[in-house]
């Protein structure tokens, strides 16, 4: 590796770059899953979940991606905060072979469809405490889905199936419909997009 100026200040016997693995990244939480299925994963409001529950759910999710029409290279969007269904939806997204991108669930209507329509989303998985700003822009758009949960998902093992809204799908029904068998497709780590991340702060939008 060429020799950077803060090396000089490198500490003693620490590598000056790593090696990274030449995999996708959902497989990062299939390998987790493997070997060590029983441990937690993350904690959420007291409730634990194991690696082998979360990428069940991944899985789960993938498949119903696939099911929905989303194929390779396809943006799927989360509209979500921090939860348990973050992780199911981003791993699922990737083991799908669609790109993942974020926004933020306190944009207005006008930036998120900003953002969506740059970025080309052709799904959006949000909260019910969002779903109204997917709404506003979703005709202009022309989503195709919009899957959505909710807190009582996250925190509860039986989620009580409440309706999810004209013209959405629950997340929960999606998983409880779908067998844990993402689609079989062949992604190059090196060349196949993963993320689509855009960046925001006061100075301006995304």
């Amino acid at each position: 590796m060429q020799e950077k100026p803060w090396h000089k200040s490198w500490p003693a016997g620490q590598p000056h770059s790593l090696d990274y693995p030449d995999i996708t990244v959902d497989v990062f939480l299939r390998s987790a899953a493997h070997k060590f299925p029983d441990r937690t994963a993350q904690i959420y409001e007291g409730t634990p979940y194991t690696y082998s529950e979360l990428w069940d759910k991944a899985k789960r999710f993938s498949a119903a991606l696939a099911a929905l029409g989303v194929r390779k290279g396809d943006v799927v969007a989360a509209h979500m905060p921090n939860c348990p269904q973050f992780a199911i939806v981003y791993y699922g997204i990737l083991a799908s072979g669609a790109v993942y991108t974020a926004t933020n669930p306190l944009m207005t209507a006008r930036e998120l469809e900003k953002q969506l329509r740059d970025c080309g989303a052709k799904v959006v998985v949000t909260f019910d405490l969002f779903a109204r700003t997917i709404s506003e822009i979703r005709e202009r758009l022309g989503l195709k889905h919009v899957i959505i949960t909710s807190f009582d998902e996250a925190i509860s093992r039986s989620p009580d199936g409440r309706s999810p809204g004209e013209g959405m799908i629950g997340l929960q029904d999606l998983l409880d419909r779908h067998a844990p068998e993402p689609p079989k497709i062949k992604l190059d780590p090196a060349t196949d997009l993963a993320h689509l991340n855009y960046t925001g702060g006061t100075t301006g939008v995304s």
